[in-house]
């Protein structure tokens, strides 16, 4: 029983993951940008039947003393084939199973905001997985993990050529 919860929650942890890499780069935002996803928001003006999403990101802007929110609209598909909606879609059902409506959409299972330190770990991880399974799908500078750890993370805009030179 407890290792299935265990797994439960590492999957709820991939799924906020993803979404968090699918907005970051659909919207073009910078790392810490992509956590002000607002789960509220995001119900409010959920529509599977649009041909676009609203995504809503949350924020405290200097010397204000209210949080804003900004809608920014895009395709729900991309034309390479990201399944924006989908995603997270799949993120409003999985929070939805930990009884969570309202706050960061990128949290934990018990509604605790992901850190951007957290998220540049599980990139890392994704990439280091992959690289162990097919080193060819990276640039020729990119010979070992340590590399990956050096020139991936998503403090940068994941819209960049994230691979410097050595």
């Amino acid at each position: 029983m407890l290792l299935i919860l265990l797994e439960e929650i590492e999957n709820h942890r991939w799924i906020v993951f993803t979404a968090y890499i699918a907005i970051t780069y659909v919207v073009s935002l910078r790392g810490p940008q992509g956590l002000l996803l607002d789960l509220s928001g995001l119900r409010k003006h959920w529509n599977l039947h649009r041909a676009y999403i609203i995504i809503p990101l949350l924020r405290k802007i200097k010397g204000e003393h209210n949080d804003l929110a900004y809608l920014i609209l895009r395709v729900s598909i991309t034309k390479s084939g990201i399944k924006v909606r989908d995603i997270l879609n799949r993120l409003i059902e999985d929070k939805d199973r930990y009884g969570l409506r309202t706050g960061p959409a990128m949290s934990d299972s018990k509604g605790q905001p992901f850190t951007l330190n957290e998220m540049n770990d599980m990139l890392q991880e994704a990439l280091i997985l992959t690289f162990e399974e097919d080193c060819s799908l990276f640039p020729p500078n990119i010979s070992s993990s340590e590399l990956i750890h050096q020139h991936y993370q998503v403090f940068r805009s994941l819209r960049r050529n994230l691979i410097q030179e050595p």
